[in-house]
């Protein structure tokens, strides 16, 4: 089990990889609403980036996808997107904080239909 952590004075983040070697599709579900600080938001594409670093990105392999939310949900990039680590980092680095309203329903509903 590999276990990656990132911790400050204002955030602690911490993933368990129990599916290290085997087929995975991760899709990151990220909290973009104005109660996450624009410096906060900003520390997440390092960690995140630090994820897909930790897989196989591949077809075969990894993929991952990530959507955004607030009062509304932004689909970022899709499973099919990037076969490779090197793009989905790119990908992860350009995702912008577009704030809004916090609305945990819209992000269940729109998993839910996904």
């Amino acid at each position: 089990m590999h276990i990656l952590k990132q911790n400050n004075k204002d955030a602690c983040f911490a993933v368990f990889v129990v599916c290290h070697g085997k087929p995975a599709d991760i899709v990151f579900v990220i909290d973009e609403s104005s109660s996450i600080w624009p410096v906060d938001f900003k520390k997440l594409h390092p960690f995140l980036r630090s994820i897909a670093d930790s897989f196989d990105v591949s077809p075969e392999h990894t993929r991952f996808a990530a959507v955004t939310y607030s009062d509304k949900v932004t689909h970022r990039f899709s499973l099919d997107s990037y076969k490779n680590a090197k793009d989905v980092k790119n990908a992860i680095s350009r995702i912008d904080q577009k704030t809004g309203g916090k609305c945990g329903a819209t992000i269940y509903e729109f998993m839910r239909a996904n």
